[in-house]
């Protein structure tokens, strides 16, 4: 339930804000009403694609930081939990796609905040089902520090 609510809340935020992903606005930037920018229509990402809603703030770190607090809060262990994750490889662009090896593959966190915080920190991190980048950090600090999204409250039962 918790990551269910952390993606209706992203995904209302992402259009609420509306921002360009990098490979549409690094494309067309001529359409961006700034004379200091200049478009590169051969541009390309590393996965040769981009999705159809605004990239910001993070899904992926969002709905990852949401679990890792409800794993905190539910364990009985608190935050400070070690644990190790293996994921050999992932997916270049999704499913079907070929499959890229992790470097490292195997990740050794010392608490869920660690972990969450990673899952929208680093491009390949093991939380990360795709090579994506993430710009924008501040999505999961703010869920941090601060349990405040109506999941949580009602998961950990602290109305």
């Amino acid at each position: 339930m918790t990551v269910y609510d952390a993606y209706i809340n992203v995904f209302e935020n992402k259009f609420h804000y509306n921002h360009w992903r990098p490979y549409t606005a690094i494309r067309w930037a001529a359409n961006d009403e700034n004379p200091d920018t200049e478009p590169d229509p051969e541009w390309n990402n590393l996965h040769k694609h981009t999705y159809a809603f605004p990239s910001y703030p993070s899904a992926h770190g969002t709905a990852s930081t949401a679990a890792m607090t409800v794993l905190a809060s539910t364990l009985g262990t608190g935050d400070k939990y070690n644990f190790t994750m293996t994921t050999e490889e992932v997916d270049k662009a999704g499913p079907f796609s070929e499959k890229v090896k992790m470097d490292p593959p195997t990740r050794t966190f010392n608490s869920f905040s660690q972990a969450g915080m990673e899952a929208g920190a680093r491009p390949m991190s093991p939380f990360r089902p795709l090579l994506l980048p993430v710009f924008y950090l501040s999505t999961i600090s703010a869920y941090y520090g601060r349990p405040g999204g109506s999941a949580y409250w009602h998961i950990t039962g602290n109305h």
